[in-house]
């Protein structure tokens, strides 16, 4: 553990995460989200902050379900790698889409919170 946050604060920082996703929080989301994100989304194209939140801030995604499984976090000192599975469905641009996917983000603990720097998703 480093500083005086507790490990079991990333585990709540990932929930946090897909808790703003499946609501739309777009405020949630930009504490949670790095502004020096980087990322690929499912086709592996790259995805900074912005290409992230746009969706969210527009309204053209709308999530239903947002289901997280087999999680799994590992802390090295202040960044913290968490691996998972997940089940997306939801509307984008009125189109119906559901998703299986792996994934592995990377946080960093930045002024005692968690944030979202990198993160990678493979189609399952």
């Amino acid at each position: 553990m480093t500083g005086s946050v507790p490990d079991s604060d990333l585990l709540a920082a990932v929930h946090a995460f897909f808790t703003a996703e499946l609501r739309g929080d777009v405020a949630s989301l930009e504490r949670l989200l790095a502004p020096d994100y980087q990322g690929f989304d499912l086709a592996g194209h790259p995805q900074d902050r912005d290409a992230v939140l746009a969706p969210y801030r527009t309204g053209t995604v709308k999530l239903e379900q947002l289901t997280p499984t087999d999680l799994h976090t590992r802390r090295f000192g202040d960044i913290g790698l968490v691996t998972g599975r997940s089940l997306i469905r939801g509307h984008t641009a009125g189109k119906a889409f559901d998703l299986r996917h792996r994934f592995l983000d990377v946080f960093v603990l930045r002024d005692q919170r968690w944030q979202l720097v990198a993160s990678q998703v493979t189609t399952m």
